[in-house]
């Protein structure tokens, strides 16, 4: 119970931190989001889209990477006791059933009231943050407006709205983050480009681990 309460502190003063900083259309243990938010906006874009693109990680709590959280937890505070206190939880040791310690090398605490927002930080780098790069790198690619404009109209974007894009005086990465940028220059058109994402790159290493 104490371990719980203490973690509950730390969530307290991290998660506002973080919070801020994730993708609007996450909702997985999010405050003031709900998977029946997740359903109402579906119900609205399914009448907009005549695609839907969905799959699942596996064991995501189970093979996060320590180092690789660690990193994303420092960019967000500096705050020591928060720092010690999180890296203490991810490296505990848990008891086997028959009595044996394991050592705990990746993943978060299952059941742990910080890992959610932990998971949640581990993916907005191993993922939002990935997908929006290859936008931004894409869109200055684009250098000309009307080059711009002929490729999001040939994404599949409306011309109107194309024509706004690549006439908007916004920076690569404002832009990088429309939600016509995100249709157009979603995970479909990467895998067409033959790039694969970083899920779908950790599935491969796990399989051959």
């Amino acid at each position: 119970m104490a371990d719980r309460v203490a973690q509950m502190v730390v969530k307290i003063h991290f998660e506002p931190k973080v919070e801020p900083h994730f993708h609007p259309d996450s909702y997985g243990y999010r405050p003031g989001k709900s998977a029946a938010d997740a359903l109402a906006v579906t119900r609205k874009r399914c009448w907009k889209y005549d695609w839907v693109l969905e799959f699942d990680i596996k064991g995501l709590f189970d093979n996060i990477d320590h180092e690789l959280l660690m990193k994303a937890v420092r960019k967000h505070t500096d705050n020591p006791w928060v720092i010690l206190y999180i890296e203490r939880w991810l490296k505990a040791p848990f008891e086997m059933p028959d009595g044996t310690v394991v050592e705990r090398t990746k993943g978060t605490p299952q059941g742990g009231v910080i890992s959610p927002v932990l998971a949640n930080l581990f993916l907005h780098y191993a993922f939002d943050k990935w997908m929006r790069r290859l936008r931004m790198c894409l869109l200055k690619q684009w250098k000309e407006p009307k080059t711009r404009r002929r490729n999001l109209i040939a994404l599949g974007i409306p011309e109107e709205q194309a024509v706004l894009i690549s006439g908007s005086r916004k920076g690569y990465w404002r832009l990088s983050r429309t939600p016509q940028l995100n249709k157009a220059l979603g995970l479909t058109y990467w895998r067409k480009q033959g790039l694969t994402s970083l899920v779908d790159r950790l599935d491969i290493l796990r399989s051959t681990t």
